[in-house]
Protein backbone atom coordinates (compact mmCIF):
# COMPACT_ATOMS: atom_id res chain seq x y z
CA UNK A 1 0.00 0.00 0.00
CA UNK A 2 1.37 3.40 -0.95
CA UNK A 3 1.74 6.25 1.51
CA UNK A 4 0.29 9.61 0.49
CA UNK A 5 1.74 12.94 1.51
CA UNK A 6 -1.33 13.53 3.67
CA UNK A 7 -0.64 10.32 5.58
CA UNK A 8 2.95 11.25 6.40
CA UNK A 9 3.81 12.59 9.83
CA UNK A 10 7.07 14.38 10.49
CA UNK A 11 8.49 15.37 13.83
CA UNK A 12 10.01 18.74 14.51
CA UNK A 13 13.45 17.17 14.80
CA UNK A 14 13.14 15.30 11.51
CA UNK A 15 12.05 18.49 9.80
CA UNK A 16 15.16 20.22 11.12
CA UNK A 17 17.41 17.46 9.78
CA UNK A 18 16.13 18.20 6.28
CA UNK A 19 16.38 21.95 6.79
CA UNK A 20 19.95 21.71 8.05
CA UNK A 21 21.05 19.51 5.15
CA UNK A 22 19.44 21.84 2.60
CA UNK A 23 20.79 25.05 4.10
CA UNK A 24 24.39 23.81 4.23
CA UNK A 25 24.39 23.51 0.45
CA UNK A 26 24.66 27.31 0.53
CA UNK A 27 28.21 26.87 1.76
CA UNK A 28 29.15 25.86 -1.77
CA UNK A 29 28.30 29.37 -3.03
CA UNK A 30 30.37 31.77 -0.92
CA UNK A 31 31.75 32.38 2.58
CA UNK A 32 29.00 34.92 3.19
CA UNK A 33 26.31 32.42 2.21
CA UNK A 34 27.96 29.83 4.44
CA UNK A 35 27.87 32.19 7.42
CA UNK A 36 24.19 32.84 6.79
CA UNK A 37 23.56 29.09 6.59
CA UNK A 38 25.31 28.52 9.92
CA UNK A 39 23.12 31.13 11.60
CA UNK A 40 20.03 29.45 10.18
CA UNK A 41 21.18 26.01 11.35
CA UNK A 42 21.79 27.28 14.88
CA UNK A 43 18.33 28.86 15.07
CA UNK A 44 16.65 25.74 13.69
CA UNK A 45 18.35 23.50 16.24
CA UNK A 46 17.23 25.81 19.03
CA UNK A 47 13.65 25.80 17.70
CA UNK A 48 13.60 21.99 17.54
CA UNK A 49 15.05 21.49 21.00
CA UNK A 50 18.21 19.84 19.67
CA UNK A 51 21.12 20.89 21.90
CA UNK A 52 23.92 20.06 19.49
CA UNK A 53 24.83 18.60 16.14
CA UNK A 54 27.80 17.78 13.98
CA UNK A 55 27.42 17.98 10.22
CA UNK A 56 29.83 16.83 7.51
CA UNK A 57 29.68 18.34 4.01
CA UNK A 58 31.00 16.47 0.99
CA UNK A 59 32.39 18.65 -1.79
CA UNK A 60 35.03 18.86 -4.45
CA UNK A 61 37.60 19.93 -1.87
CA UNK A 62 36.89 16.93 0.35
CA UNK A 63 34.99 16.66 3.62
CA UNK A 64 34.29 19.69 5.79
CA UNK A 65 32.83 19.17 9.24
CA UNK A 66 30.93 21.75 11.28
CA UNK A 67 29.81 21.61 14.92
CA UNK A 68 26.83 23.35 16.50
CA UNK A 69 25.58 23.79 20.04
CA UNK A 70 26.33 21.68 23.10
CA UNK A 71 27.14 18.02 23.56
CA UNK A 72 26.39 18.26 27.28
CA UNK A 73 23.85 20.86 28.37
CA UNK A 74 24.38 20.60 32.13
CA UNK A 75 28.16 20.97 31.87
CA UNK A 76 27.94 23.48 28.98
CA UNK A 77 30.36 21.44 26.87
CA UNK A 78 30.43 22.40 23.20
CA UNK A 79 29.98 19.96 20.35
CA UNK A 80 33.14 19.52 18.27
CA UNK A 81 33.78 18.05 14.84
CA UNK A 82 35.13 14.93 16.54
CA UNK A 83 32.27 14.50 19.02
CA UNK A 84 30.99 10.95 19.10
CA UNK A 85 27.25 10.42 18.58
CA UNK A 86 25.04 7.37 18.94
CA UNK A 87 24.30 6.58 15.33
CA UNK A 88 21.44 4.11 15.79
CA UNK A 89 20.13 2.72 12.52
CA UNK A 90 22.84 4.41 10.47
CA UNK A 91 24.62 1.18 11.34
CA UNK A 92 22.39 -0.73 8.91
CA UNK A 93 23.88 0.33 5.54
CA UNK A 94 27.40 -0.25 6.84
CA UNK A 95 26.40 -3.69 8.14
CA UNK A 96 24.79 -4.37 4.76
CA UNK A 97 28.10 -3.53 3.08
CA UNK A 98 29.90 -6.09 5.25
CA UNK A 99 27.18 -8.67 4.54
CA UNK A 100 27.65 -8.13 0.81
CA UNK A 101 31.30 -8.95 1.40
CA UNK A 102 30.24 -12.37 2.68
CA UNK A 103 28.12 -12.74 -0.45
CA UNK A 104 31.11 -11.90 -2.67
CA UNK A 105 33.16 -14.50 -0.80
CA UNK A 106 30.50 -17.15 -1.43
CA UNK A 107 29.87 -17.61 2.29
CA UNK A 108 26.32 -16.23 2.23
CA UNK A 109 23.59 -16.62 -0.40
CA UNK A 110 21.24 -13.64 -0.59
CA UNK A 111 18.31 -15.85 -1.54
CA UNK A 112 18.87 -18.82 0.76
CA UNK A 113 16.86 -19.32 3.94
CA UNK A 114 18.72 -17.76 6.87
CA UNK A 115 17.61 -20.65 9.06
CA UNK A 116 19.78 -22.91 6.91
CA UNK A 117 22.86 -21.26 8.41
CA UNK A 118 21.79 -21.78 12.03
CA UNK A 119 21.95 -24.93 14.18
CA UNK A 120 18.27 -24.40 15.06
CA UNK A 121 15.49 -22.22 13.61
CA UNK A 122 15.33 -18.57 14.63
CA UNK A 123 12.46 -18.04 17.15
CA UNK A 124 9.64 -16.89 14.88
CA UNK A 125 6.09 -18.01 15.67
CA UNK A 126 5.18 -18.61 12.04
CA UNK A 127 6.38 -21.40 9.74
CA UNK A 128 6.86 -18.82 6.98
CA UNK A 129 9.74 -17.41 9.00
CA UNK A 130 11.89 -20.28 7.78
CA UNK A 131 11.80 -18.77 4.27
CA UNK A 132 13.29 -15.38 5.26
CA UNK A 133 16.44 -14.56 3.31
CA UNK A 134 19.26 -12.03 3.61
CA UNK A 135 17.85 -10.19 0.59
CA UNK A 136 14.53 -9.74 2.39
CA UNK A 137 16.24 -8.50 5.54
CA UNK A 138 18.34 -5.97 3.63
CA UNK A 139 15.27 -4.66 1.80
CA UNK A 140 13.04 -4.68 4.92
CA UNK A 141 10.60 -7.13 3.36
CA UNK A 142 10.96 -10.01 5.84
CA UNK A 143 7.60 -9.34 7.54
CA UNK A 144 9.20 -9.05 10.97
CA UNK A 145 8.22 -6.10 13.21
CA UNK A 146 10.52 -3.18 13.88
CA UNK A 147 10.95 -4.28 17.51
CA UNK A 148 9.27 -6.99 19.55
CA UNK A 149 6.69 -5.90 22.12
CA UNK A 150 8.39 -7.80 24.94
CA UNK A 151 11.72 -9.42 25.73
CA UNK A 152 10.44 -12.98 25.62
CA UNK A 153 8.64 -15.23 23.21
CA UNK A 154 9.00 -15.83 19.47
CA UNK A 155 8.41 -13.11 16.90
CA UNK A 156 5.30 -12.83 14.73
CA UNK A 157 5.16 -11.97 11.04
CA UNK A 158 3.05 -9.13 9.67
CA UNK A 159 2.92 -10.65 6.18
CA UNK A 160 4.47 -13.38 4.06
CA UNK A 161 8.21 -12.70 3.59
CA UNK A 162 8.99 -10.91 0.35
CA UNK A 163 5.46 -9.62 -0.33
CA UNK A 164 5.51 -6.13 1.22
CA UNK A 165 7.71 -3.49 2.82
CA UNK A 166 7.95 -2.85 6.55
CA UNK A 167 10.94 -1.28 8.24
CA UNK A 168 12.42 -3.67 10.77
CA UNK A 169 15.22 -3.71 13.28
CA UNK A 170 14.41 -7.22 14.45
CA UNK A 171 15.23 -8.72 11.07
CA UNK A 172 18.72 -7.24 11.28
CA UNK A 173 19.14 -9.04 14.61
CA UNK A 174 18.21 -12.21 12.71
CA UNK A 175 20.86 -11.54 10.06
CA UNK A 176 23.36 -10.56 12.76
CA UNK A 177 22.89 -13.98 14.36
CA UNK A 178 23.59 -15.59 10.99
CA UNK A 179 26.76 -13.59 10.31
CA UNK A 180 28.08 -14.47 13.75
CA UNK A 181 27.39 -18.15 13.03
CA UNK A 182 29.12 -17.97 9.64
CA UNK A 183 32.19 -16.06 10.76
CA UNK A 184 32.54 -17.22 14.35
CA UNK A 185 32.98 -13.56 15.33
CA UNK A 186 30.89 -11.15 17.35
CA UNK A 187 29.24 -8.41 15.30
CA UNK A 188 31.69 -5.84 16.67
CA UNK A 189 34.62 -8.04 15.59
CA UNK A 190 33.03 -8.86 12.24
CA UNK A 191 32.49 -5.18 11.45
CA UNK A 192 35.97 -4.08 12.50
CA UNK A 193 37.61 -5.04 9.20
CA UNK A 194 35.00 -3.18 7.12
CA UNK A 195 35.11 -0.11 9.35
CA UNK A 196 38.90 0.05 9.24
CA UNK A 197 38.80 -0.29 5.47
CA UNK A 198 36.45 2.70 5.33
CA UNK A 199 38.69 4.81 7.54
CA UNK A 200 36.43 4.52 10.58
CA UNK A 201 39.04 3.45 13.12
CA UNK A 202 37.48 5.60 15.85
CA UNK A 203 33.93 4.34 15.23
CA UNK A 204 32.57 1.21 16.84
CA UNK A 205 29.52 -1.01 17.21
CA UNK A 206 30.12 -1.12 20.96
CA UNK A 207 30.91 1.54 23.51
CA UNK A 208 34.53 2.40 24.33
CA UNK A 209 35.50 4.11 27.57
CA UNK A 210 37.60 6.60 25.57
CA UNK A 211 34.40 8.01 24.05
CA UNK A 212 33.41 9.57 27.39
CA UNK A 213 35.87 12.43 26.82
CA UNK A 214 34.00 13.79 23.78
CA UNK A 215 30.59 12.16 23.38
CA UNK A 216 27.20 13.76 22.88
CA UNK A 217 24.82 13.09 25.74
CA UNK A 218 21.41 11.87 24.52
CA UNK A 219 18.34 13.97 25.25
CA UNK A 220 14.63 13.43 24.88
CA UNK A 221 11.81 15.92 24.65
CA UNK A 222 12.24 19.16 26.59
CA UNK A 223 15.96 18.34 26.78
CA UNK A 224 15.36 15.62 29.33
CA UNK A 225 18.65 13.68 29.70
CA UNK A 226 18.50 10.04 28.68
CA UNK A 227 20.74 7.15 29.61
CA UNK A 228 23.38 6.43 26.95
CA UNK A 229 22.85 3.27 24.92
CA UNK A 230 26.20 1.63 25.47
CA UNK A 231 25.32 -1.09 22.96
CA UNK A 232 24.78 1.45 20.20
CA UNK A 233 26.98 1.94 17.16
CA UNK A 234 28.81 5.26 17.46
CA UNK A 235 30.73 7.57 15.16
CA UNK A 236 31.64 11.20 14.54
CA UNK A 237 30.30 12.88 11.41
CA UNK A 238 33.34 13.04 9.10
CA UNK A 239 34.20 9.30 9.08
CA UNK A 240 30.57 8.46 8.45
CA UNK A 241 30.38 10.96 5.57
CA UNK A 242 33.49 9.46 4.02
CA UNK A 243 32.09 5.94 4.36
CA UNK A 244 28.75 7.03 2.89
CA UNK A 245 30.47 8.44 -0.17
CA UNK A 246 32.31 5.15 -0.64
CA UNK A 247 29.19 3.03 -0.18
CA UNK A 248 27.27 5.00 -2.78
CA UNK A 249 29.93 4.66 -5.46
CA UNK A 250 29.38 1.81 -7.92
CA UNK A 251 31.92 -0.50 -9.47
CA UNK A 252 35.15 -1.91 -8.13
CA UNK A 253 35.75 -5.01 -6.00
CA UNK A 254 33.27 -5.77 -3.26
CA UNK A 255 31.02 -2.98 -4.53
CA UNK A 256 28.03 -2.02 -2.43
CA UNK A 257 25.29 -2.78 -4.92
CA UNK A 258 22.13 -0.78 -4.31
CA UNK A 259 20.36 -3.13 -6.69
CA UNK A 260 19.93 -5.66 -3.89
CA UNK A 261 19.06 -3.17 -1.19
CA UNK A 262 16.25 -1.08 -2.68
CA UNK A 263 12.52 -1.49 -2.35
CA UNK A 264 9.75 0.97 -2.96
CA UNK A 265 6.24 0.53 -1.56
CA UNK A 266 4.85 2.30 -4.65
CA UNK A 267 5.99 -0.60 -6.84
CA UNK A 268 3.68 -2.96 -4.90
CA UNK A 269 6.28 -5.69 -5.23
CA UNK A 270 9.83 -6.61 -4.29
CA UNK A 271 11.73 -6.32 -7.58
CA UNK A 272 14.94 -8.12 -8.44
CA UNK A 273 16.08 -4.91 -10.12
CA UNK A 274 15.00 -1.43 -9.07
CA UNK A 275 11.97 0.30 -10.49
CA UNK A 276 12.54 3.84 -11.64
CA UNK A 277 10.66 5.52 -8.81
CA UNK A 278 12.17 3.73 -5.87
CA UNK A 279 14.25 5.08 -3.03
CA UNK A 280 16.77 3.29 -0.86
CA UNK A 281 15.58 2.36 2.62
CA UNK A 282 17.41 0.95 5.61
Amino acid sequence: MGVSVQDMRISRRRFVVGSVASSLFLCLRSPAACSEAFEFVSSELLWAGVPGASVARLGGSGINADAFGLRDVASRLSTTTTTIFEAGSLSKPLFAYAVMGLVDQGRLDLHKSLDAYLPEPYPIADPRGSTITAHQVLTHTSGLPNWRSGDKGPLALSFAPGTAYQYSGEDFYFLQTVTEQITGLSTAQFMRQSMDKLGMQHSSYVWRDAYAADCARPYGRDLKPLSPDTASWVSSSSPWASASAFLLRRGGPNAFSLRFLIYDHRCHQCPTTPCRTQRGRF
